[in-house]
């Protein structure tokens, strides 16, 4: 159908799909900003687990604050693109000769956003004033899904002998689709006074609820599958591994709802302060549709030095072309225990965890002020061998 609809908040509203949902967590050990799971870690021992993890940051405000909706406290936007993410998962099942089995959850999101884009989306909620005459370049991407489903890997010798220990692995999920979001914002805005400002864009944009005007539609339903590949390396004292998750990654949704739509700035009011509140109209086609949504493949590199008193070690994961470095230390604390150190330079964040032989819990922020913190993770597992 055609549709004609407007906004029901000041300012490009667009930004509040990033995260539609942060209720699940994510399935790794030592933890990395992607929460990349490595098929070739299993070990050849029967278990039961838990395992829980989840990371989220924000570039230009603090998580709070943006959840909050009112972007206050301090503003530290990044020239060019600015990102935002949210990667969480868990899973429960158990390890039998090798093979893993379990139940697994999971939320990906990922946001991309123009520093234009940005400024005026935290001028605007701040009712700051408006550089006269200044041209905002729009540009703002998200590909987000959550899912559950079936989980089953399976690690794999290679190769063996004193001084050297290859292990490869492999891992499938059959998943069924439960939340999307999907789509792009393109335009341009002029700000026409220190209080108001014009702009024009167009909108292509799949999603299981509606974020940009309101609409009520089905939540559609979605099937599909994604595949891991790994490989760990020992030799000598130095350990390292390599994993791709989501390899060949989508989901099928079917009558997914679609919006192909035209924003202008045509509408307009103001506050008691003469700030502009806008009502762009939106035009375009709103229909629903078979869609296929693809996943971002993600990237893990590590390697670690196994001395006696520390294991320093450096890793990165990687996905769109963005690499998330980190290094640190791992310290045994008992025969049984470690404590593991790190920090990672892209958020600028520092973790610390702590991991027995039948749990581990670590956390990552970059600010110990809640209120703050534009990069918050956590990660929990616990484990029972029989």
């Amino acid at each position: 159908m055609i549709l004609k609809a407007t906004f029901f908040e000041r300012g490009i509203s667009p930004l509040t799909i990033l995260f539609f949902s942060l209720t699940t967590f994510s399935v790794t050990i030592w933890g990395d900003v992607l929460s990349i799971d490595n098929p070739a870690n299993i070990q050849d021992k029967n278990d039961v687990f838990l395992t829980t993890s989840a990371f989220i940051a924000t570039d230009p405000v603090s998580v709070k604050g943006f959840f909050d909706d009112n972007w206050g406290g301090n503003y530290t936007p990044r020239n060019g693109t600015n990102l935002a993410l949210a990667s969480a998962r868990a899973e429960i099942g158990g390890t039998v000769n090798g093979w893993r089995i379990g139940y697994i959850h999971r939320l990906e999101t990922m946001v991309e956003a123009s520093r234009d884009f940005i400024d005026l989306i935290h001028t605007v909620k701040n009712s700051e004033d408006l550089p006269i005459g200044r041209q905002y370049n729009l540009d703002f991407k998200i590909n987000g899904f959550q899912a559950d489903g079936l989980h089953i890997a399976k690690a794999i010798p290679i190769y063996t002998s004193n001084d050297l220990n290859i292990q490869g692995g492999m891992g499938i999920s059959l998943l069924r689709g439960i939340r999307t979001q999907q789509g792009l914002i393109s335009g341009s805005a002029t700000a026409t006074s220190d209080k108001n400002y014009d702009f024009y864009g167009t909108v292509d944009y799949y999603y299981s609820s509606n974020y940009l005007y309101k609409l009520d539609v089905n939540t559609p339903t979605g099937y599909g599958a994604s595949s891991d590949i790994g490989l760990c390396v020992d030799w000598g004292k130095f350990h390292s591994e390599l994993a791709i998750n989501d390899l060949l990654g989508f989901i099928q949704w079917d009558q997914a709802p679609y919006t192909n739509a035209i924003l202008t700035s045509s509408t307009k009011s103001y506050d008691s302060n003469g700030y502009v509140q806008y009502s762009p109209t939106i035009t375009g086609l709103e229909i629903t549709k078979e869609h296929t949504q693809y996943f971002d493949p993600k990237g893990f590199a590590s390697i670690r030095y196994n001395g006696e008193y520390i294991l320093p070690f450096m890793q990165a994961s990687t996905t769109r072309g963005y690499v998330f470095p980190e290094v640190g230390v791992i310290i045994p604390t008992t025969d049984t225990s470690t404590m593991k150190f790190s920090y990672e330079t892209f958020f600028k964040s520092y973790g610390i965890t702590f991991a027995s032989k039948y749990a581990y819990l670590g956390f990552q922020t970059n600010n110990i002020t809640f209120e703050k913190a534009s990069a918050v993770g956590v990660n929990l597992g616990l484990k029972y061998l029989f």
